[in-house]
């Protein structure tokens, strides 16, 4: 009888350790990807600045790394935009979808926000020319920015990818 609290007490702290386990096991140790398709082609996306925990086991936010990169204009300068028809829908999927998300797109080296999504889909312009979108999302765990790049094309099948040299957006 005087053994049972103790084992109690041994099995509640072998549950609780366990579910943490189980729990850091689900976190990921970085951020969420982005995956941006228009028309079944996939969109490469950069990510940009970000922060999110290293250990995923340790509680936000004060256990978070912060890595801060480039500005978009930048980090794209060697990125070759995608071909896309005017008015395309860029579709945007991230494994964990965030609590949050902004989009700008970037009009003469400056981002200008736009209306939140509608069912995470970008319209592209319908005027041809390079467009680069800055994305921001916010989960529990931290934030991350993502980047990728259009190049709106007129009439016929686009190719797959244009020559690139450094655009200013």
């Amino acid at each position: 009888m005087r053994h049972r609290p103790v084992c109690h007490a041994l099995a509640r702290l072998l549950v609780v350790g366990c579910m943490s386990l189980i729990a850091a096991a689900g976190a990921a140790a970085a951020p969420p990807e982005l995956t941006a398709t228009v028309e079944g082609q996939r969109i490469p996306v950069v990510l940009g600045s970000h922060c999110w925990p290293k250990d995923p086991a340790q509680a936000p936010p004060a256990a978070n790394a912060c890595v801060e990169k480039a500005n978009a204009p930048d980090l794209m300068a060697k990125q070759a935009p995608t071909i896309v028809q005017p008015n395309a829908e860029v579709e945007l999927s991230f494994e964990d979808r965030p609590r949050q998300l902004a989009v700008a797109q970037w009009v003469r080296g400056k981002p200008t926000w736009l209306p939140p999504l509608n069912a995470n889909r970008v319209v592209v312009p319908p005027t041809p020319g390079a467009y680069l979108y800055e994305l921001h999302g916010t989960w529990e765990q931290g934030d991350a920015s993502y980047i990728f790049a259009v190049q709106v094309g007129q009439g016929g099948p686009a190719p797959e990818r244009t020559s690139y040299r450094r655009r200013r957006w």
